[in-house]
C-alpha cells in the first residue's frame, strides 16, 4: 500500500512551525511549501528552518506579484492533484491565494493550522464560513467541538518543549503588534505597562515583532522596565535560549496559548479593561483561554480570578 502523499502550505514563522510537526509527528511524507510573502522577514524563516527543519522536504514559492501568484497557484495545483493526500494550510480569512486555491483541491482531505488564534475564530464561525477544514490546532477544547465529518488533531508542539535546565523570568510582558495598540489606546497602554512595571519591580518587556517604534522608545526610559532584544517569535525565543516565565502578563497575546501548551510560562495574567472586555474578538480569547488554563486578570491595578467589569 502507497504511503499518503501531504502538501503543507504556509507563510508565517507560527504555521511553519506548525508544518513541521506535522511532517515530524504525522507523516513524514510532506511537502512543505513556504510563501515567501513581504510582511514576513524571510531571515527569520531561514532561521527557523536551520534549528528545526532539518531533513524536512520545504521548498520556497514566491506569489508577490501577479505572474508568480498565478504561477504559484497552478504549480500548487498540479502537486495537490498529483499527490493526492492531506492538504494543510495556516491562513483561510485573509489569504486571497488560498481562498482562490480551495476550489481545486477536489481530491484533497484539507486541514487548516494554527496561526495566532485564527483556528478558534475558525471553528466559531464555522456555519457561515463557505471553506470547509479539518482542523491541526494546539487547542484541545476544540476537540469537543467538532462538527459532524469534522476531523480535529492535537498539535502538541513537540519540537519545541521546554527543557529541563531553564533559567526562569519572574515577570514578564508580551508586547502587542501596532494594530492591538490602536485596540487599547496608546496612552492606556503606556500607563498599563508602567503600572504593572512599578508594582512587579522589573518587568521583562518583549516586543512583538510588528511592534510600535515609538512606544519602544518611551518605554525604554521606564527604569523597571528591561527591554528584551527578540528576533523570532516568543516560543522560540524562550525555549532556544532556556527561558521559562513564572508570570506572564499580556493583554490578549496569542502566544499566551502556545507557551502554556509547551510549559515556558506558569501562570498568565491579563490586563484588561472596559474597552477590551467590550471587543468581541478579544473576550473570546479570554474565555478561550480560560477553557484551557487557570487565568488570572489585572485590573486598574488589582489582580483577580475573574473579570469586574459590566457586560
Amino acid at each position: 500500500m502507497k504511503s499518503r502523499k501531504d502538501t503543507l502550505l504556509v507563510a508565517s514563522p507560527f504555521q511553519l512551525l506548525c508544518a513541521m510537526e506535522w511532517s515530524r509527528v504525522e507523516n513524514p511524507d510532506s511537502i512543505i511549501f513556504l510563501r515567501q510573502v513581504n510582511n514576513e522577514d524571510p531571515k527569520l524563516l531561514d532561521e527557523i528552518i536551520k534549528n528545526f527543519g532539518q531533513g524536512l522536504d520545504i521548498r520556497k514559492i514566491a506569489s508577490h506579484n501577479l505572474p508568480t501568484f498565478f504561477l504559484s497557484l497552478g504549480y500548487l495545483v498540479y502537486m495537490a492533484a498529483r499527490r493526492r493526500g492531506h492538504f494543510l494550510v495556516g491562513d483561510i480569512f485573509s489569504s486571497r491565494f488560498i481562498q482562490k486555491l480551495y476550489p481545486f483541491l477536489l481530491f484533497n482531505r484539507k486541514y487548516l493550522m494554527d496561526d495566532g488564534v485564527g483556528t478558534l475564530a475558525y471553528q466559531n464561525e464555522i456555519d457561515q464560513c463557505p471553506y470547509k477544514f479539518h482542523l491541526y490546532t494546539i487547542f484541545d477544547q476544540l476537540a469537543s467541538k467538532a462538527q459532524p465529518n469534522q476531523e480535529i488533531k492535537i498539535n502538541e508542539l513537540t519540537l519545541i518543549q521546554a527543557g529541563e535546565q531553564a533559567q526562569q523570568i519572574d515577570h514578564a510582558f508580551a508586547g502587542t503588534s501596532i494594530s492591538g495598540v490602536e485596540i487599547i489606546g496608546a496612552e492606556v497602554y503606556f500607563e498599563d505597562v508602567c503600572r504593572l512595571a512599578k508594582s512587579v519591580g522589573k518587568l521583562a518587556y518583549f516586543p512583538h515583532r510588528n511592534f510600535n517604534k515609538q512606544m519602544m522608545d518611551r518605554l525604554r526610559d521606564v527604569p523597571e522596565i528591561e527591554l528584551q532584544e527578540v528576533s523570532m517569535p516568543m516560543e522560540l525565543h524562550l525555549a532556544m535560549n532556556h527561558l521559562k516565565i513564572k508570570r506572564f502578563y499580556t493583554h490578549f497575546s496569542s502566544a499566551s496559548f502556545t507557551l502554556k501548551k509547551i510549559q515556558l510560562i506558569e501562570q498568565v495574567v491579563f490586563l484588561v479593561n472596559q474597552n477590551l472586555w467590550d471587543n468581541l474578538e478579544v473576550r473570546n480569547i479570554y474565555q478561550s483561554a480560560e477553557e484551557m488554563f487557570a487565568v488570572e486578570y489585572w485590573q486598574e491595578g488589582r489582580l483577580s480570578a475573574s473579570v469586574v467589569l459590566r457586560d
